[in-house]
């Protein structure tokens, strides 16, 4: 059976217009990426045929790349790892030095720039983000965007960066900017600002519905559990006294040993016989784990080659338990 080439469907002119018309340089030659240029034109097209409004990316923002810099402006860095969920995770920001053009400011957009599976994943800067790391990790430190995320600040005021997160975050989004990543030296897929800039998206009649979904979930409900789940580790701390106090008053430090796998170790059960102990005194009450929780342990292994097999529940591996204690289900193994 004689196969398709995807490449049969776009003529040599049509391409060299297009680079030409974009002032783009020349991009993958592969049929995947050739496939998703004519099916975007398609888009694009069909969008302007029914009265629907599509901007370039240059034409309502900027887009700069975070630079790290020695010397620089100290920051709390937004890396690859710190956007997640459309928004930006404040446990997993870095301390860095860059440089001040790197610095971003509420409603901008963090785009990250590198790697399969990760580029193009995007996260607002919530209004809420400067206050929060100011009261809850008492830093006056601004944030910025590190050496593999893009900045995108928003100029028109007709377009609401929520809209903008959602639509770059939704499967259309995520085929618009792998269809322009180009592979680097280092073998890595990259989306680079001159190309992106010209990137085309469509603003929607429904544009103010989706951006007040989404303002909703990120400025009240987000803002409030980072709260609530610092509020809870403050009162869990007040109330026992700082780990390290608790730690040497009862347990010499030449008896505290790294815990390895399957392996028990007395001092650990020391502490928590102490703790317990703590708790009653003061009217708290303790309970097994297992008196409240079935728990199963598995062996299952965190690389992501492994797969469940017909008819086995969904697993949460090492790899699906965020630094919050939060599970994070785009990591559950199905």
């Amino acid at each position: 059976m004689n196969t398709i080439i995807p490449i049969s469907l776009i003529k040599k002119k049509e391409y060299e217009d297009y680079t030409n018309r974009e002032k783009l340089p020349l991009l993958r030659l592969d049929s995947t990426y050739l496939l998703n240029l004519k099916v975007y034109s398609h888009i694009m097209q069909q969008a302007k045929d029914n009265k629907i409004d599509v901007f370039s990316i240059e034409e309502i923002g900027k887009l700069r790349k975070g630079q790290e810099k020695e010397g620089g402006v100290k920051a709390f860095g937004i890396m690859v790892k710190s956007i997640a969920k459309l928004t930006i995770h404040l446990l997993k920001l870095e301390v860095k030095s860059v440089s001040q053009s790197s610095l971003v400011n509420p409603y901008n957009i963090a785009i990250i720039s590198t790697g399969i599976g990760s580029i193009g994943r995007s996260g607002l800067v919530p209004r809420f983000l400067h206050k929060l790391i100011e009261d809850l990790f008492d830093e006056k430190l601004p944030v910025s965007v590190t050496q593999h995320v893009i900045k995108f600040e928003l100029e028109r005021k007709d377009v609401s960066p929520y809209y903008i997160i959602a639509l770059l975050n939704s499967f259309y989004g995520k085929m618009l900017i792998e269809g322009i990543a180009t592979y680097g030296a280092t073998g890595q897929l990259e989306v680079h600002i001159p190309i992106l800039s010209k990137l085309k998206v469509p603003i929607v009649d429904i544009q103010n519905k989706v951006a007040k979904t989404v303002m909703e979930a990120l400025e009240e409900y987000e803002s409030k559990a980072w709260r609530a789940y610092f509020n809870a580790m403050k009162i869990v701390e007040e109330y026992l006294g700082k780990p390290e106090e608790l730690v040497f008053s009862v347990v010499r430090a030449r008896d505290i040993e790294k815990t390895t796998r399957f392996r028990i170790d007395p001092s650990r059960l020391l502490i928590l016989g102490v703790v317990s102990k703590l708790i009653s005194k003061y009217g708290g009450r303790v309970h097994k784990v297992s008196d409240l929780l079935e728990v199963h342990t598995t062996g299952v292994p965190r690389e992501k080659r492994y797969k469940v097999k017909e008819g086995q529940h969904p697993l949460i591996t090492i790899d699906s338990i965020d630094e919050s204690g939060i599970i994070d289900d785009e990591k559950i193994y199905y």
